[in-house]
């Protein structure tokens, strides 16, 4: 039987899918709450397009990283 990265089994697997994507819906949705109340009404629209600006032009800038790191620390040992 094949494992998924370094899980040992493929339900393993999934239930990691399940707690990560709940912690980062509970990560957005806190900051993002945060992020509004603390900022001005005036001044709200504009700060939480930064904050998705970064969120999402951030991406182009790590998957580099991610790469690198997956290909010198292979979770398969292959």
């Amino acid at each position: 039987m094949h494992t998924c990265g370094s899980a040992p089994g493929y339900w393993w697997f999934a239930v990691a899918l399940v707690v990560i994507g709940v912690a980062a819906l509970t990560f957005t949705n806190a900051t993002n709450s945060m992020m509004q109340l603390d900022t001005e009404p005036a001044m709200r629209g504009r700060v939480m397009a930064l904050r998705v600006g970064v969120a999402l032009g951030g991406t182009p800038v790590g998957a580099p990283f991610v790469g690198w790191v997956a290909n010198h620390f292979d979770p398969d040992g292959l």
